[in-house]
């Protein structure tokens, strides 16, 4: 039982801090993606800001890892896609 209320609790947490970012609501952050090399750097706006850190393939997948940060908190996602795909 205890395993079981852990469980449930890591669950509620990672909801509360993941993060949610999409091409309407950070089209700065998208565009980036899609045109800057590492190490560019940028405003999201509201105190945000966002920095490409790295860039990787598999020869499928293409992949950023991207550190934000925002007031009172410091978020590093990784940002992949296939070709002719959305970043996800």
């Amino acid at each position: 039982m205890k395993h079981v209320a852990f469980f449930c609790t890591a669950l509620l947490l990672a909801g509360c801090v993941s993060s949610n970012f999409s091409r309407s609501s950070t089209p700065e952050l998208y565009s980036a993606l899609d045109t800057q090399r590492d190490g560019y750097t940028a405003s999201l706006g509201n105190n945000a800001s966002f920095e490409i850190v790295s860039t990787r393939t598999d020869g499928t997948r293409l992949c950023r890892v991207v550190n934000i940060d925002q007031p009172n908190r410091f978020v590093t996602e990784s940002f992949c896609k296939v070709r002719g795909g959305e970043w996800r």
